[in-house]
């Protein structure tokens, strides 16, 4: 992958996306209105508002969260694309919740920025660390948007898929209406019906990336972890593939595996001594075991295909860009808006 000088930084391809302060040195929401920020692609008004109480509270926390992102945003950002607004919700589906359960909530929380061009996505835990991948979603792709007072965000696309979003703050699922619902309405006459659903992007360079099973970018070569990969390590022990895709909750799966595998081996035997016939024991206790493997091989396979997950972690590869190049480096920008189309997520 290329990294750009601090020449090329200041050129006609990265322009305008480097805010001339350290966001990390602003300690509350008020001072962003209080200064002149040259190039900022953010509209901090529509942001952070702070007229309100309540406002000021969720400005803060927005804040912290986009200390956070702020990299990785400028990143994603086209030449001329700017920043309307910032959110984050957890993507849920019955089918995961029943099968995987609370797990899942890891994989599913995504901040979503707002642009004037498209939606970013951004995986991330806990609100304010960030996660495995990115991914976008353009406004010409969106059918109808609907949300509900209980905290939820119902998008359906034009390929009649849906995904539905939960823990949406109040004051955001306001602005999501007044802001989507019209532009959503007026380009429903003019849109491919087959259109994508969310497009996965490099975490390096932020490219489109069309193969869910790709071992490397084909714009920046940066390696990818692969479903298949996750689906043997998964297979060989429980816990292998999340380790592999980085969560950390995978060395308790693993650990808890050990534990049954020897329970199951020390009950086996206890049986036989009893007089069970060993054949039938050690039959009975190896399906029992393989279908626990099948079955977490499986989840492996399905959460490594939710977005593109670099083998480098999204922070690092954020803080060896920055290293190379300096304070006053502007992260390299996408080359533009992407119109070819995605398989659907």
């Amino acid at each position: 992958m290329h990294t750009p000088t601090p020449e090329e930084a200041t050129s006609l391809n990265y322009p305008d996306n480097a805010i001339p302060f350290q966001i990390e040195e602003i300690k509350k929401a008020d001072e962003l209105f209080d200064m002149t920020i040259e190039g900022s692609p953010y509209d901090f008004e529509q942001m952070l508002p702070i007229e309100k109480r309540g406002q000021r509270s969720l400005a803060k926390k927005k804040l912290k969260q986009l200390k956070v992102l702020d990299p990785v945003i400028r990143g994603m950002l086209h030449e001329g694309e700017e920043v309307i607004y910032l959110t984050d919700g957890v993507k849920v589906h019955s089918a995961e919740q029943l099968f995987i359960g609370w797990l899942m909530y890891y994989y599913n929380h995504n901040a979503f920025i707002f642009t004037n061009e498209r939606i970013l996505l951004i995986h991330v835990i806990k609100k304010t660390k960030l996660g495995k991948f990115v991914g976008a979603i353009r406004y010409e792709d969106l059918l109808k948007v609907k949300t509900s007072f209980t905290g939820s965000l119902r998008i359906k696309f034009r390929n009649k898929k849906q995904v539905l979003f939960t823990r949406v703050a109040g004051q955001d699922r306001k602005f999501i209406k007044e802001f989507l619902v019209p532009l959503v309405e007026n380009s429903a006459a003019t849109v491919d019906k087959q259109a994508p659903m969310i497009q996965d992007l490099c975490p390096a360079c932020y490219q489109k990336v069309d193969d869910k099973n790709a071992s490397e970018c084909p714009s920046c070569q940066c390696g990818f972890r692969t479903p298949r990969q996750a689906a043997i390590r998964s297979l060989i022990l429980p816990g292998l593939g999340d380790i592999y895709l980085g969560s950390a909750l995978g060395y308790l799966e693993a650990a808890f595996m050990l534990f049954l595998w020897t329970g199951n081996i020390f009950g086996s035997i206890e049986l036989i001594r009893e007089g069970e016939e060993p054949a039938a024991v050690w039959i009975s206790t190896l399906i029992f075991l393989g279908i626990i493997h099948l079955l977490d091989a499986a989840k492996s396979h399905y959460v490594a295909r939710k977005g593109i997950f670099p083998k480098e972690a999204i922070q690092g590869i954020r803080n060896r860009q920055q290293a190379k190049v300096g304070e006053g480096y502007c992260i390299p920008t996408a080359s533009g808006p992407d119109t070819t189309t995605n398989e659907a997520v």
